[in-house]
């Protein structure tokens, strides 16, 4: 077999039994692949750009010929150095990003544990509440019982104690009538007896006055008299009259003393 029926990547570019240069006008597959154009259309690496006498020499060298080969060879050692490095900064920030990955992780593995803390405590403190809330439902529902009661015993007493008031202010309307009655009865028994002690008074004060007067009349006249004897024995002997004075005079006088007194308090000046 011949190069001719069996095309390979060497006898590819071959055109009636001449070789192309591994293509003019088109870049070969092997370039293509190894090598990525830039939007400018050159071929680019790592540090370095290629500029169209570079493609134009990689055109015009021999197929496989060392200056192609040396030219692959350079632009492969600084694509695979670029894809190095490309990798170490592609590792060193993956390996910056997990560190950042398990300091998030373990940040939010600490939060996920307080928050269940918390929320476990949360949960406590809501059970503590209803059941503080149930007992509290239950104690105002107890205290509602109570004063309902309460208030139906206090309704109970104050109307048995209203009927007490009504019955007492009967009773004393009843009272103060039988009062009122029994001073009315007082005040004219009162003013009959008054009426019959002034009738009895004057007529028993007539009475003793116009004896008292005679008395009075009497003992006028014994003092006269006496007063006479009195002037008629001084006149004759102050012996006499000092004899007589001790005996008849001293009686005269308490009997004319008593007189004035009774007669002073009958008519109210003592």
């Amino acid at each position: 077999m011949s190069n001719q029926e069996y095309p390979t990547y060497e006898n590819s570019h071959l055109m009636n039994g001449e070789y192309t240069g591994g293509g003019d006008s088109n870049i070969s597959s092997h370039y293509t692949h190894c090598y990525r154009t830039s939007p400018g259309g050159y071929i680019v690496d790592n540090d370095v750009r290629h500029t169209p006498d570079q493609n134009q020499l990689y055109r015009q060298t021999s197929y496989n010929s060392v200056e192609q080969l040396e030219v692959l060879y350079s632009v492969r050692v600084r694509e695979v150095q670029r894809l190095t490095q490309q990798l170490e900064e592609f590792s060193n920030e993956a390996a910056k990003e997990r560190d950042e990955m398990f300091t998030k992780l373990a940040f939010w593995e600490a939060e996920q544990e307080r928050a269940k803390s918390l929320h476990k405590e949360a949960e406590q403190q809501l059970w503590i509440k209803i059941i503080n809330r149930i007992a509290l439902q239950c104690l105002v529902d107890v205290l509602m019982i109570l004063y309902i009661e309460q208030k139906h015993l206090q309704e109970s007493q104050c109307c048995q104690l209203e009927q007490r008031v009504c019955e007492l202010i009967r009773a004393q309307e009843a009272l103060l009538v039988e009062k009122g009655e029994t001073i009315n009865h007082l005040s004219r028994s009162l003013e009959e007896s008054q009426r019959q002690c002034q009738q009895l008074m004057s007529s028993t004060a007539s009475q003793e006055t116009l004896g008292l007067k005679l008395q009075l009349s009497t003992t006028r006249q014994e003092k006269d008299e006496l007063s006479k004897k009195v002037h008629t024995l001084t006149a004759n002997s102050p012996r006499t009259y000092l004899a007589l004075s001790p005996g008849g005079l001293e009686i005269s006088a308490l009997s004319y003393h008593n007189a004035s007194q009774r007669l002073l308090r009958e008519y109210g000046v003592i």
